[in-house]
């Protein structure tokens, strides 16, 4: 099964190819406000060099967020306009599992963080789990100030580590480090949605039978954007 993913809520344009359990390919590329001019030819480029057709596709998974409003409508637009045009499934995806997927090796809680700014955060909370090869969910998506979250986390009954990833993981390690809890740090190839790992957790979600209407897939902001003050 071909499903190709992608997620445009960060700075990171994440676009992968997967085929069953096989990583084809991925291009992931820090590119801050330009996704609208590299994300069609980073997918382009992708199919090129793999000679896969978009024809051959047999599935699509989009990031929903939470994160940038420019990056999600473009990404999200992107893969609705590809879903129907070739008349395949697509599902939607948080970004924030996207970000946790990739550990489920690790034994412990995961804690992605997208930065928001001024010390907010985009977060949620998983652990590791042997149920169809997915993370248990502890916490849903949700927008937190750094102190309410490190509070929450203090509170929450558990044992092992927090393993904190992405940019927020980055911007504020100092601190989540004075907060004296049991983080971990992660290497930074963590920090960022991949491509790949879009597709690979996509392509678990469609072979389930989870499945999205194209027409219903819309950007998960969780906060309202800026409206400049009229003078």
């Amino acid at each position: 099964m071909k499903v190709m993913g992608v997620d445009t809520a960060t700075d990171t344009a994440a676009v992968g190819l997967v085929d069953d359990n096989i990583i084809l390919g991925e291009v992931n590329l820090h590119l801050h406000h330009r996704h609208s001019e590299r994300l069609l030819l980073n997918i382009k480029h992708l199919l090129d060099e793999l000679q896969v057709e978009k024809k051959e596709l047999d599935g699509l998974a989009v990031g929903l967020g939470p994160g940038s409003f420019t990056g999600l409508r473009i990404g999200v637009t992107t893969f609705k306009i590809m879903a129907q045009f070739l008349e395949v499934p697509v599902v939607g995806l948080s970004t924030l599992e996207i970000l946790a997927a990739g550990l489920n090796y690790h034994s412990g809680y995961f804690v992605p963080l997208i930065d928001a700014h001024n010390q907010r955060v985009y977060t949620a909370l998983f652990s590791t789990s042997k149920k169809d090869g997915f993370l248990e969910r502890h916490w849903s998506d949700r927008a937190r100030k750094l102190e309410v979250l490190i509070a929450e986390l203090a509170e929450f009954k558990s044992e092992g580590f927090f393993y904190p990833v992405g940019d927020g993981a980055l911007n504020y390690r100092t601190l989540l480090e004075d907060s004296k809890l049991n983080f971990q740090f992660l290497p930074p190839e963590h920090n960022y949605p991949r491509g790949a790992a879009a597709a690979l957790l996509g392509q678990k979600y469609l072979k389930k039978g989870c499945r999205d209407s194209y027409q219903d897939l819309v950007p998960r902001y969780m906060k309202k954007a800026h409206t400049p003050k009229k003078s």
